[in-house]
């Protein structure tokens, strides 16, 4: 239900257009029913002071966009919930962004690059407040948060299983001013947590 060439409405009833929307998505998980948890794969990126070990799950969502890879797990659970980060881990925040072998989702090239706060955000918003003009304004947020979600799937050995969700974008924005920037992330903050579900 997102679609840049969309004109929204704010709480005034003022006419905008998102123009672009990125965020992260990260640290996915699965638990079955005695509690135990199943993850990616690990990998590892190297920091100044340590070698940080995750998993390889940093999706940038762009709501253009409709698959997305997690990666392999080696285990074929029956699951009934599914966690992921909204934002990226801060245990990630230590990685040398300039190195060849740093992955594109966390590195300067990264639509979540803040270049003015040299450093990543959670989220990325492109907003154009007057539709009689062509400027934009970007907002980045930085906050982030974890949710759980109840989803029963059984993986299959040796199949691609698919996790489907929705997100409703609308709930994201509907106590946004297009007077106040800073409304765009507190009406995100407030209404992001019910606004993803599983889709049949």
């Amino acid at each position: 239900n997102f679609n840049p060439a969309d004109t929204l409405a704010d709480i005034n009833g003022e006419p905008y257009k998102i123009a672009d929307l990125n965020y992260f998505l990260t640290s996915w998980s699965w638990e079955d029913d005695q509690q135990k948890v199943y993850t990616v794969d690990s990998a590892t990126l190297i920091c100044p002071q340590e070698i940080v070990y995750y998993t390889p799950d940093i999706l940038i969502i762009d709501p253009q966009q409709f698959v997305y890879n997690l990666g392999m797990i080696r285990q074929a659970p029956a699951i009934n919930s599914v966690r992921f980060t909204f934002g990226l881990l801060p245990e990630l925040e230590c990685v040398d962004e300039t190195l060849s072998t740093t992955p594109f989702a966390v590195s300067r090239s990264s639509p979540l690059w803040d270049p003015a706060s040299s450093s990543l955000a959670s989220l990325r918003l492109v907003v154009q407040r007057d539709l009689n003009s062509t400027s934009l304004d970007t907002v980045y947020m930085f906050d982030r948060f974890s949710q759980e979600l109840a989803y029963i799937q059984e993986f299959v050995p040796g199949r691609d299983p698919a996790l489907k969700l929705t997100v409703n974008y609308a709930q994201w924005f509907k106590d946004a001013d297009v007077d106040n920037l800073a409304s765009f992330t507190a009406s995100i903050l407030a209404n992001v947590n019910e606004s993803i579900f599983p889709t049949d």
